[in-house]
């Protein structure tokens, strides 16, 4: 509804300098936020702008650009709903029944699109935690891939055998990284019993002096490879645990050097018996 005082000329003017007024605060206000953001953010923020960057580096540019939209997207939304309902009231227009209806309205589409909701809550845990980023490989339930696109409602996943799955984030409770730190390479190796148990351990002690010699292990294997000694015995075999730790993502890598040498090894042994 619009008031008399608005078509009254004595107002007109003093309704304008309050108009222009407005739109410059919110103006200032909008490049308060473009400054108030990477403040906020800290040191975390000048890896946006640095370049040469290493893979750990570009995971946080990426995480931070994607925290610095949200932040900024929030911001100038509140922004421009406080400006219009100012302007309007200057015109004359009653903005109560607007926000009333306004409310009555997001309730209805809260109580519509709660899984919506979710999902975008959840998108902002997984941002803000770091639980995983673009690139990285992980496990959501069944669903095993390299993460190829991630935002604040669904994540997308492109499995060993090239199919994607859109899995919204709400659906995510359970996350396994499969990319961070390091990993682990767990092989049972078997040998017959007409091999000695000492000649085993030697067998398996040159393999891991190969293995870590080897030009393009010697980067990905961060620890010698641990001998722990006998896992099982069976009528015609006896098998001995190996623990190698790697790079993340090279224990397959790892491990099937490490079964290449072994059969290797395994053949010299034979020769020398025979």
């Amino acid at each position: 509804m619009i008031t008399d005082n608005f078509i009254s000329y004595p107002y007109i003017f003093t309704q304008i300098l309050r108009i222009a007024a407005i739109v410059i605060l919110s103006y200032l206000a909008l490049k308060v936020v473009e400054r108030f953001i990477p403040k906020l953010l800290g040191e975390g923020f000048k890896l946006v702008k640095k370049t040469g960057l290493t893979s750990e580096e570009q995971r946080s540019k990426k995480r931070m650009l994607t925290i610095v939209s949200v932040f900024r997207g929030l911001l100038k939304t509140i922004i421009y709903l406080v400006a219009g309902m100012m302007v309007l009231s200057e015109f004359g227009v009653n903005i109560t029944p607007i926000i009333a209806s306004a409310g009555i309205i997001g309730l209805a589409v809260g109580f519509g699109a709660q899984t919506l909701v979710k999902d975008f809550i959840n998108g902002i845990f997984i941002l803000f935690e770091d639980q995983f980023g673009e690139g990285d490989f992980i496990q959501i339930d069944a669903y095993k891939g390299k993460v190829e696109r991630m935002n604040l409602r669904s994540t997308t996943l492109r499995d060993f055998n090239g199919v994607m799955h859109i899995i919204p984030n709400s659906r995510i409770t359970i996350v396994s990284n499969l990319s961070r730190d390091f990993a682990k390479v767990n092989l049972d190796i078997q040998f017959p019993k007409e091999i000695k148990i000492d000649d085993a351990f030697k067998i398996l002690k040159t393999i891991s002096e190969d293995l870590i010699s080897t030009k393009k292990m010697e980067n990905i294997v961060i620890k010698n490879p641990e001998v722990l000694g006998i896992e099982d015995i069976d009528m015609g075999k006896y098998v001995i645990k190996v623990v190698v730790k790697t790079e993340a993502l090279k224990q397959y890598d790892v491990a099937r050097k490490y079964r290449y040498l072994f059969k290797k090894e395994m053949e010299k042994y034979e020769e020398k018996k025979s």
